[in-house]
């Protein structure tokens, strides 16, 4: 079962099989760019509504877009909560063992 689409929306990774986990894991690394740019989008529309209603939010929005929108995708996924999150997982479960 692949859940790599909307991996972002899961909460508990737990739920995932041991295939799963390493299957989303190899396809969310081939779609960094792809996460990236929805990040972007998601960022966007955020400050949009921000700038509205509270200015202090707009602004670390805004400053979180640029740091983004500047990172280049592979370099943003490796620090993406969502990987490091779904990583610990995998690691957790011993499927693999972190290089170093």
């Amino acid at each position: 079962m692949n859940r790599a689409e909307n991996i972002e929306h899961l909460t508990d990774f737990s739920e995932l099989s041991n295939s799963e986990l390493l299957e989303n894991i190899s396809l969310m690394k081939d779609k960094a760019a792809y996460y990236h740019s929805r990040e972007l989008v998601r960022l966007e529309r955020m400050k949009t509504k921000a700038i509205i209603t509270n200015l202090e939010l707009f602004e670390r929005l805004k400053n979180q877009y640029e740091e983004t929108r500047s990172t280049p995708p592979n370099k943003w996924f490796e620090k993406w909560e969502v990987y490091l999150l779904i990583q610990a997982e995998a690691e957790k479960r011993k499927l693999f063992q972190k290089a170093g």
